[in-house]
């Protein structure tokens, strides 16, 4: 989701963390974490015209750390907080559809719960970090 959002974006940005990032250990999860605090510290600095970047960055991030995650107790979770409507940001995401510049603003979070190598996600609005409101969504 992060490559379809960066769009014509992505190429650059991949040179510029290649050439910036002196250490590979082709480890896909902490390459992936190196990623992420790339493109997020380049999105808070403004080198990124992108609204949702870290939101999604974010969300990935949370689903590829569940992944790798030592299944010894289960269930694994982690929440995501979007400042804009997760619902329709990541459903144009997964259709490879524009993204508008207004969708809606407001507080949400997105629920992953790992469970059997199942990943489950649930959105919906949070009125704080311990009171969820959370729809399921399949995965």
């Amino acid at each position: 989701m992060t490559c379809r959002l960066l769009g014509q974006n992505l190429r650059r940005e991949l040179d510029v963390f290649w050439s910036a990032e002196r250490a590979v250990d082709l480890q896909y999860l902490q390459e992936t974490q190196r990623f992420a605090r790339f493109v997020k510290e380049r999105a808070r600095l403004g080198l990124l015209n992108n609204n949702y970047v870290e939101e999604i960055v974010d969300y990935e991030t949370a689903a590829i750390e569940l992944r790798f995650a030592n299944r010894t107790v289960e269930p694994l979770i982690r929440f995501v907080r979007f400042s804009h409507d997760p619902s329709r940001l990541l459903g144009l995401l997964e259709k490879s559809e524009p993204i508008p510049e207004d969708l809606p603003h407001g507080d949400y979070c997105v629920l992953l719960k790992a469970r059997g190598g199942v990943l489950e996600v649930r959105l919906g609005a949070c009125s704080d970090a311990k009171t969820v409101s959370l729809d399921q969504r399949p995965s």
